[in-house]
């Protein structure tokens, strides 16, 4: 899978209005600073694989952006940018940003408000004016019941692909991800010019300084990882095969791996996410209506596939957003981890690995394992990894 990047350009423009009180505790005033530079965006989206609202560019039409340095105190260093029309324009309900002599450091943030707080709550940033600016974050469990948050969509189909008279057709939609609507993707954003540090900007009026060019680039990164599954039936298994539910857990609620953490925070700088102390966690996604698995058998059809290899390629992904294994560890037990598809009413479970294996989920990718429902049992037979990020692959076997 190509890697994923929500290309962000941000371009600051002159406008002799409006700017800065001498009294640091006043609102900024742009008026008595006539050589201060307004904050403006414009955009370039890809969005495919992004896990807002299952793929949904039109979702993605807000972005918070923060300004960090010496003249950017309270009322000139946060503003909101709203994307209308294929362009971004500060939003008239928000302060706007403007540039000094100053060098800023540009931070920028999705969603555009803290989704923890009631609508449209402008984020706590935790240390902004140091190296180490946060967020608090968190991932989406989901009710044990079906709700309008934890159902799938059902009008995405990302198989790798599709059917005509055989299965031998690229599916163009096979990189969307089919995530639930309750999933918050937390991203941050990089200096794409120089992706070892955030990106800075000033007016260019210092003394002795060259003027910058008028523009940054920021590149828009998940914060968070990706577990994806698949499921096929290799043709032994004789029900209807209607897909309605997954459950990824823990196998003991007391011996936690997968986790959601204690008020997590994301370092919107360098994206490093701190977990704080594990607390365990079950994800429940539901589909209505069912999804029907790809069989294995003849003669090829819509729900029939010829070969085993075709009724992999020809399975819809679904996908959870977890926290990404901490940066300090080799990764957790995925032993110690369980999916469980609901299949014809019958929960079939099977853990994540066979053995102790610690391989780590990092932010920005996506890990895919492939299952296998027989008429004997359920087992994983590979896992990939992909970048929403890029990576390689192992093959495993659960019995």
């Amino acid at each position: 899978m190509k890697q994923t990047k929500l290309s962000i350009y941000l371009i600051f423009w002159a406008a002799l209005s409006a700017g800065s009180c001498s009294n640091e505790d006043a609102p900024y005033n742009p008026n008595d600073d006539p050589d201060a530079v307004e904050l403006g965006v414009t955009a370039g989206v890809t969005l495919t694989k992004s896990a807002i609202n299952g793929s949904d560019e039109t979702a993605f039409d807000k972005i918070a952006v923060f300004a960090s340095g010496n003249d950017y105190k309270e009322g000139n260093n946060y503003a909101i940018y709203t994307k209308s029309d294929g362009s971004w324009k500060n939003d008239a309900t928000t302060p706007k940003i403007y540039l000094t002599h100053e060098t800023a450091t540009i931070y920028a943030v999705y969603p555009a408000y803290d989704p923890s707080k009631t609508a449209n709550t402008k984020w706590t940033v935790t240390n902004l004016s140091s190296d180490s600016p946060t967020v608090p974050i968190s991932v989406f469990a989901g009710n044990s019941s079906a709700d309008d948050n934890n159902k799938y969509p059902t009008g995405i189909n990302n198989a790798d692909k599709t059917f005509n008279t055989d299965w031998s057709g690229d599916n163009a939609d096979k990189d969307k991800i089919i995530s639930a609507p309750g999933e918050i993707d937390f991203m941050w954003a990089e200096d794409n010019d120089n992706k070892t540090h955030a990106a800075t900007a000033s007016n260019g009026k210092k003394s002795g300084s060259t003027p910058p060019d008028a523009s940054v680039s920021l590149n828009m990164r998940h914060g968070l990882a990706m577990v994806s599954f698949r499921i096929y039936n290799d043709g032994t298994y004789y029900g209807t095969g209607s897909l309605t539910g997954i459950k990824l857990s823990n196998v003991s609620s007391s011996d936690v791996a997968l986790s959601k953490g204690t008020n997590p925070t994301m370092n919107i700088g360098n994206g490093t996410i701190i977990p704080n102390a594990p607390v365990d966690i079950t994800y429940n996604r539901f589909i209505d209506g069912g999804y029907t698995l790809i069989k294995k058998g003849t003669p090829a059809s819509a729900t029939v596939a010829t070969t085993e290899a075709d009724a992999k390629n020809a399975s819809k992904k679904f996908s959870f957003l977890v926290l990404p294994d901490p940066v300090a560890t080799d990764g957790i037990d995925k032993n110690k981890v369980q999916v469980a598809f609901t299949i014809d009413g019958t929960d079939y479970i099977v853990k994540l690995a066979g053995s102790t294996d610690k391989s780590k989920w990092s932010a920005g990718n996506n890990y895919q394992y492939t299952a296998k429902l027989s008429g004997q049992e359920l087992t994983i037979t590979s896992v990939t990894v992909q970048e929403w990020g890029n990576g390689g692959n192992k093959e495993l076997e659960v019995k």
